[in-house]
């Protein structure tokens, strides 16, 4: 009697019964391991909701520095902080953004304070300067970026100068005036604010009449020109004209810096 053996091992019936076997056991495997992470997941789930909601970790209280045109409800309103915000939770960068929004906001800053306290220092735009509408019914402050700021900070800007030679017939806050020359004037103006006391110019217009040039009236000279880009030199060379004029008790109705010697006009008395 003949036997004839099965050349294809797949094919045996005790090789099907072991792949049969460790199939389902794969599948067991595979099954409880996919209900171990949804546990997971889902424990994970509950836990971080528990945690979210816990009351120890809500922001009760929002504290905020340094403001002075805005109120702290306006802040908060404008930061978008509810009461049941989570202060693990809480992203500070989203809400730095909203602020930085506003046309009087230059920066901000965020910190949190934990368990439940949110401390924002906030730093406005300051008033340097005014422009006039074209029809003369409003008066814009703008800062030393030449930015427009809301009508609120008018009442910072009584005593700023006045820029002539350019009008603004639109007036939007947040925006930017289109004149190159306004930033470098603010950037003189500035300057001017921080010389020495001795040395104090009582700044009252700054005049865009001519191209290409800056010209800056105080209380006691009539015209200082300064070109079209700031120079710290400038600067310098002003401060040592002015001390030197009042020195030997000299008034100048202009001083000229755009040439190499500075060309002073004495005022006739």
């Amino acid at each position: 009697m003949k036997y004839q053996i099965n050349k294809k091992v797949s094919s045996r019936p005790s090789v099907n019964r072991t792949n049969r076997r460790n199939m389902l056991k794969n599948m067991v495997a595979s099954l409880l391991v996919i209900l171990v992470l949804a546990c997971t997941i889902y424990g994970g789930k509950i836990i971080l909701d528990v945690f979210l909601r816990h009351p120890d970790f809500i922001i009760h209280r929002v504290c905020v520095m340094n403001n002075k045109v805005l109120t702290e409800r306006e802040i908060i309103r404008l930061a978008r902080i509810h009461t049941n915000m989570n202060i693990y939770a809480t992203s500070l960068e989203p809400i730095k953004t909203r602020l930085e929004k506003h046309p009087d906001i230059e920066t901000v800053e965020i910190s949190k304070r934990h368990p439940d306290m949110l401390v924002i220092k906030v730093y406005e735009r300051e008033p340097y300067a005014i422009v006039k509408s074209l029809d003369g019914k409003f008066e814009v402050p703008i800062d030393k970026e030449g930015i427009m700021l809301s009508p609120e900070k008018m009442e910072y800007a009584l005593q700023v100068p006045v820029i002539e030679g350019i009008e603004c017939s639109v007036y939007k806050p947040g925006h930017k005036l289109d004149d190159y020359r306004i930033p470098v004037a603010m950037h003189y103006v500035n300057a001017l604010l921080h010389v020495p006391q001795r040395t104090f110019l009582n700044i009252k217009r700054i005049s865009l009449t001519e191209p290409n040039n800056i010209i800056i009236k105080t209380a006691t000279i009539d015209e200082i020109h300064f070109g079209n880009e700031y120079s710290h030199a400038n600067v310098a060379r002003l401060i040592a004209t002015i001390n030197d004029l009042r020195f030997r008790r000299v008034n100048a109705s202009r001083i000229d810096l755009r040439f190499k010697d500075v060309a002073v006009r004495s005022r006739l008395l």
